[in-house]
């Protein structure tokens, strides 16, 4: 088969350009400020209660069904082994550039090197090349199925460890991270239930880098152990209108130790924060979509209440579905996701500037983890699996696309994400990441996916 190189580059190019242009409108809109961080927060919020349970729903509902529930079984399995992979390479980044990374990324930056944009990209993609050889008259539709069965674990696992991982950056005041805990003496007035105490708050030392020094007023360890000893006996709680800010803790009411991890729920409260945190994790709108979207999209008869028995072939108005109005609501409503995401992302880009930006190791250390490393990875096992006889040789859009979802950059949700927990909205850090990310992917897209037709052919 005959390789049609300018196609194929223009395939690659293309859905990568159309995302440049559209974070361009918001990076223009950002500079103009009519785009501040405090709406980007409002945005997010908006994307992650509305617009993306009503995408991932139509979706699922859409792309599965009874029939190709087989696949959905591999695809299920390839979407666990590329979090695992990513997830384990995301931890070496984070180990190997511990000294360089701000508090506010320290957790984000194993889940940007562990979750790819493995729904918008691929979907663009398969659109432009879906019914083109290799491929077969139909494959689109397959395709999209496909991904719909790939993203169902990878949505779950995002939108719960996820985006505990990206929370837990910002529990803790700017600035302080993994290292040591700050302890508040409790006096004899005690502090009440509903206030936070100091000891649930870390520290995690910048060490030498100049670029995340300690904010100004902070006080070292050194200088409170010196004050440790001479104020042991002195109790003192903080006052109600104190700042989180450590810089305006008085030395005589703290003290440094290291963090003591609880293995047990608090006996007063019932329930640990930890339980209660992983519960509101998991429990969210986007995991309840996808839920609700399998059990729908599995059972014919619900199915059927939404959507048309025969696509092709569609009733008259007065005998369509008795929810298919709902449906097509949440079809509008979700197709806001992508663009008005995509908007927002490029409003943080607009926001950045030279002093915001990650040290260029740690971009670089994930840009090559996630589009040199795993790519190589998982074109290797898919080749593997089919030599093996574990994936049919002619099913062309299966192998395409469990060697295509491992050559996707970060997932851009990661940034809206941290929008919402970001307490000023901003979310300088993945931004930057999502930028070098996708400037490099013109380059190492187009190039895997001539290796990955290359083997296809």
């Amino acid at each position: 088969m005959a390789i049609h190189y300018g196609q194929l580059v223009w395939a690659s190019v293309r859905p990568i350009l159309k995302v440049f242009l559209e974070m361009s409108v918001g990076a223009v809109l950002s500079k103009k400020g009519l785009l501040d961080a405090k709406a980007s927060k409002a945005i997010a919020s908006i994307l992650l209660t509305v617009s993306y349970p009503s995408l991932l729903f139509t979706k699922v509902v859409a792309g599965i069904d009874s029939s190709n529930l087989d696949k959905l079984g591999i695809m299920t399995i390839s979407a666990a082994f590329y979090l695992i992979v990513g997830w384990i390479l995301g931890l070496g980044v984070q180990k190997l550039n511990k000294k360089y990374l701000p508090s506010t990324f320290y957790h984000g930056s194993v889940t940007a090197t562990a979750l790819g944009n493995w729904g918008d990209l691929t979907l663009a993609v398969i659109s432009g090349l879906g019914d083109t050889r290799p491929f077969s008259p139909g494959d689109t539709e397959k395709g999209i199925a496909y991904v719909a069965g790939f993203c169902c674990l990878a949505n779950l696992i995002f939108f719960s460890v996820g985006r505990k991982k990206i929370g837990l950056d910002f529990q803790r005041p700017p600035g302080l991270g993994a290292g040591e805990v700050v302890i508040a003496a409790r006096g004899d007035q005690g502090m009440g239930h509903s206030e936070m105490h100091m000891n649930d708050i870390q520290i995690r030392r910048n060490s030498s880098d100049s670029s995340f020094s300690e904010p100004q007023g902070v006080l070292s360890s050194a200088s409170l152990a010196d004050q440790q000893e001479s104020h042991r006996k002195r109790t003192s709680r903080l006052p109600s209108s104190a700042s989180l800010s450590i810089g305006h803790l008085d030395p005589a009411q703290v003290s440094i130790r290291k963090p003591r991890r609880r293995w047990w729920p608090p006996f007063k409260s019932g329930i640990s924060p930890r339980i209660k945190f992983w519960v509101s994790a998991v429990c969210n709108l986007c995991n309840f979509a996808v839920v609700v979207g399998l059990i729908v999209a599995v059972t014919p008869p619900l199915r059927h209440v939404f959507n048309y028995r025969d696509p092709s072939n569609k009733p008259p108005l007065h005998k369509e579905p008795p929810l298919r109005v709902i449906y097509e609501t949440l079809e509008f409503l979700g197709a806001t996701a992508v663009p008005l995401g995509i908007i927002n992302l490029g409003a943080a880009l607009g926001r950045l500037t030279p002093r915001t930006l990650l040290p260029f190791r740690v971009t670089a250390s994930i840009s090559v983890s996630r589009l040199l490393i795993i790519p190589v990875i998982g074109i290797g096992i898919s080749q593997l699996l089919t030599v093996k006889g574990v994936i049919a040789e002619s099913d062309t859009m299966l192998r395409f696309i469990l060697m295509f979802q491992a050559c996707v950059p970060t997932a851009s949700s990661t940034v809206y994400i941290t929008q919402m927990f970001s307490p000023t909205g901003d979310s300088d850090e993945i931004a930057s990441v999502v930028l070098m990310q996708y400037l490099f992917a013109f380059f190492t897209l187009t190039v895997s996916m001539i290796v990955i037709l290359i083997l296809l052919s």
